[in-house]
């Protein structure tokens, strides 16, 4: 099943000998993306919405018609579905519009599990308002503690952000306990799926949430394009940024804002790379994705034993966890490893993981990060493996 999608991916025509394992950081993409790229740019190019010519209508009808396929893949609305820059804009947007409320005193609970994109803007809300950020603890296994987190609400609390998925160790929380704590409590949550949205599927009908932020770009779709699902009408008629598309009019004395999800799309969209996404998720239904993940899974616990059996000091996660596995290589820094494996064309990312805090808080420094996708193989861990133990038995002693 393995080569079969993998011939579907021209990287790997291109690049036949690479062994690709930072899937965390970029998917590579199907050649249906970039056709649907190409047929955009060069069939159909406009700007969407109120163009008076038939080009226009076109590119309008392909963005409004990806919008409804990212939310049947989402199980949500159309009208819930905002296209951002990334993941990042869509955490930002969502801090943005909820930190409004944030006042001197008041608190907002984070994992410390987090990445940065999660966490920093809610630092620069913690600086301007005096607020209080209030951790949810990482225990010894790698999982947040979940019990910890109705003593950390209290009247004042205003927002909850908790991952989908550590892009780390790979820890999914349990969000159905997650959501039975805050439920009823009037505490909006925010949901950072960018990790999880790639390897399992997320109903939005039965998740309760404020905001959940995904990357086109992890999930094998093309880069520079976010999405930001609502999880209420309200959330979806928030006013996240102002500018072009926004607004029905303005007069010198204010505007009228228009309703729904435009408020959360100032400018022109990325219609291009939405249509693109688009077809990339029509493309992952034929391959019945779902299987797919169920090998990645098999084969991140076979990563796992291979790295320990070579004495890697792995990253804990005692929990259900996406195909990622983070390390130290004991025998010499992340970094340098990363780089001699790259070298000799495996592929891997080292360094943080730009979520500082988890590391901070499982005692690691920088770690070595290994994570899979569905076009990955039992004989891209041997290659790794292979190459770790030959670099290991040459600079081990040094």
């Amino acid at each position: 099943m393995t080569d079969n999608v993998k011939n579907g991916f021209p990287f790997f025509k291109s690049n036949p000998d690479v062994v690709w394992l930072d899937n965390a950081a970029a998917t590579q993409k199907p050649e249906c993306m970039a056709e649907a790229l190409n047929k955009f740019y060069n069939e159909c190019n406009s700007n969407v919405y109120r163009g008076e010519y038939p080009f226009a209508d076109v590119a309008t009808r392909l963005y409004e018609d990806a919008r409804g396929v990212v939310a049947r893949w989402f199980g949500t609305s159309p009208e819930r579905i905002a296209f951002t820059y990334n993941a990042t804009d869509s955490l930002n947007i969502s801090a943005d519009i909820i930190g409004k409320t944030v006042k001197n005193g008041d608190n907002v609970i984070i994992s410390a599990l987090e990445h940065n994109s999660a966490l920093l803007p809610w630092m620069r809300i913690r600086e301007e308002n005096r607020a209080e950020i209030r951790y949810i603890p990482v225990l010894p296994n790698g999982t947040i503690d979940i019990d910890a987190i109705p003593k950390l609400i209290d009247s004042r609390t205003r927002a909850a952000i908790i991952t989908a998925g550590s892009n780390v160790n790979g820890y999914m929380p349990p969000h159905d306990k997650i959501r039975e704590i805050f439920d009823g409590k009037n505490i909006p949550l925010i949901i950072d799926a960018a990790q999880s949205s790639a390897h399992v599927m997320h109903d939005a009908s039965e998740m309760k949430f404020e905001y959940m932020c995904a990357s086109a770009h992890k999930l094998y779709g093309p880069t520079g394009l976010g999405i930001l699902i609502a999880g209420s009408e309200k959330a979806a008629d928030a006013l996240g940024r102002l500018g072009g598309g926004t607004v029905n009019y303005v007069t010198k004395d204010g505007f009228e804002k228009k309703p729904g999800v435009s408020g959360l799309e100032a400018g022109t969209p990325n219609a291009a790379g939405a249509y693109a996404f688009a077809t990339v998720l029509d493309y992952l239904s034929k391959l019945d994705v779902v299987s797919l993940w169920q090998k990645e899974a098999r084969l991140a616990e076979t990563l796992k034993e291979e790295l320990s059996s070579i004495g890697m000091k792995l990253v804990p996660c005692g929990g259900t966890a996406l195909p990622v596995a983070a390390f130290d290589p004991t025998f010499m820094h992340p970094s340098d490893l990363a780089r001699l494996l790259g070298s000799m064309g495996v592929c891997v990312r080292s360094g943080r993981h730009c979520a500082h805090i988890a590391h901070d808080e499982l005692g690691f420094g920088a770690t070595v990060r290994v994570s899979l996708g569905i076009y990955n193989s039992e004989d891209d861990i041997e290659k790794l493996t292979d190459a770790i133990k030959y670099l290991k038995g040459r600079f081990g002693n040094v």
